[in-house]
C-alpha cells in the first residue's frame, strides 16, 4: 500500500507534450529530429525589462523556429538540450495554439535546479509584456533558413 501511495507522489510527467484537446492548433511547423549543432539560441533584446509578445516574433522573423515536436524530442534525449536552457525558459515559438478563450500559448521547456530535472510546459503569450524577457531564450535550426 505504502509502495504505491510513494510511486503516485514520486510520478513524474509524461515523456511527451501534448495539446490540450480544447486547443487548436494556429501554427505547428516543426523537424522531428534536431541537429544540436544547428540550433541557434536567442536571447530576447529590449531596451526596457519587459517586452510585448509581438516584439519577441519580431526579433525571429525568418527564422525557423522549433516546436512541439523538437520539444519533446529533446525532452527524450536531454543531453542534447544546450547548456545556455538549464538557467532560462526556453520557448518553442513553432507551434502557437490559441485556448478557448482565444490566448496564445507555446510549448515551454524549463530545469528545476533543486530536483535536478527538466520540466515542459506551456507558456501564454497573451499577456501584454513578458516582464522576465531576460530570462526567456528562444530556439531555432539555422539549417532551414
Amino acid at each position: 500500500m505504502f509502495s504505491f501511495l510513494f510511486n503516485l507522489i514520486n510520478k513524474k510527467e509524461d515523456a511527451s507534450l501534448k495539446i490540450p484537446d480544447d486547443w487548436r492548433a494556429v501554427r505547428d511547423v516543426d523537424l522531428l529530429d534536431i541537429d544540436v549543432s544547428l540550433i541557434k539560441i536567442h536571447k530576447i533584446q529590449s531596451l526596457s525589462d519587459s517586452i510585448t509578445t509581438s516584439g519577441v516574433f519580431e526579433q525571429v522573423i525568418g527564422e525557423y523556429q522549433l516546436g512541439l515536436k523538437s520539444l519533446n524530442y529533446l525532452f527524450l534525449n536531454q543531453s542534447m538540450i544546450p547548456e545556455e536552457c538549464k538557467s532560462k525558459t526556453t520557448l518553442f515559438l513553432g507551434t502557437i495554439c490559441v485556448d478557448k478563450e482565444n490566448r496564445l500559448w507555446v510549448p515551454k521547456l524549463y530545469h528545476l535546479v533543486f530536483q535536478k530535472e527538466w520540466r515542459m510546459s506551456f507558456f501564454c503569450l497573451s499577456v501584454d509584456r513578458i516582464s522576465c524577457k531576460s530570462d526567456i531564450i528562444l530556439l531555432s535550426d539555422f539549417s532551414k533558413n
